[in-house]
């Protein structure tokens, strides 16, 4: 079973430069999402913790469209694999009753992007896209 659940007790770990970086453009794409969200009239979860089978998750965002159907954001500042940890995420939230799909929203590209999935606009996303935004 899975429940939505506080922060844990987790230590608090020093940031370096890069990943200061990284939370930077979180935050970018979490304001972005906000607007989104806001102009929809559809609720965004930020940084929201999930308990199951005493492990906890943490997705970046998760936007809920009023159906309760949900997509999942993973914000990174350069492209890396996310299909597992996606794919989890969306797992997790079907057992909340949010059926969900996910992307990836990134910054800095790399080669291995697949140009089939790319796209430049969050309205204009699909289950498994990378959403490359220069914010």
């Amino acid at each position: 079973m899975v429940v939505l659940t506080d922060p844990p007790g987790f230590a608090k770990r020093s940031r370096k430069a890069t990943a200061q970086q990284g939370y930077a453009f979180e935050n970018k794409v979490g304001r972005k999402l906000r607007r989104l969200a806001d102009g929809l009239g559809w609720q965004l979860w930020e940084q929201q913790w999930l308990w199951e089978k005493d492990k906890y998750h943490c997705p970046d965002f998760v936007l809920i469209a009023p159906s309760g159907c949900a997509i999942i954001v993973e914000a990174k500042l350069t492209l890396c694999e996310t299909d597992n940890q996606r794919f989890k995420y969306e797992g997790l939230l079907t057992q909340l009753g949010h059926p969900a799909i996910s992307v990836t929203v990134c910054k800095n590209l790399t080669p291995a992007v697949d140009q089939d999935y790319l796209v430049t606009e969050l309205e204009d996303i699909f289950p498994d896209a990378v959403v490359h935004l220069w914010l």
